[in-house]
């Protein structure tokens, strides 16, 4: 979860483009896009199962 919350961090607060990300995070091109442009689906399914279990 830290390396999702670390590619949004540099993409959405220090301007970083995609590649930058990528080479920097050692991830695929389409990883980084993925996890940019991402709903926030995990930390949703996290509160949900922290509710019930």
């Amino acid at each position: 979860m830290t390396q999702i919350d670390d590619i949004r961090n540099a993409f959405f607060f220090k301007g970083l483009n995609i590649s930058e990300i990528a080479r920097k995070f050692k991830v695929d091109l389409k990883t980084t896009l993925r996890f940019c442009f991402l709903p926030l689906f995990y930390t949703l399914i996290e509160k949900v199962t922290n509710i019930f279990f």
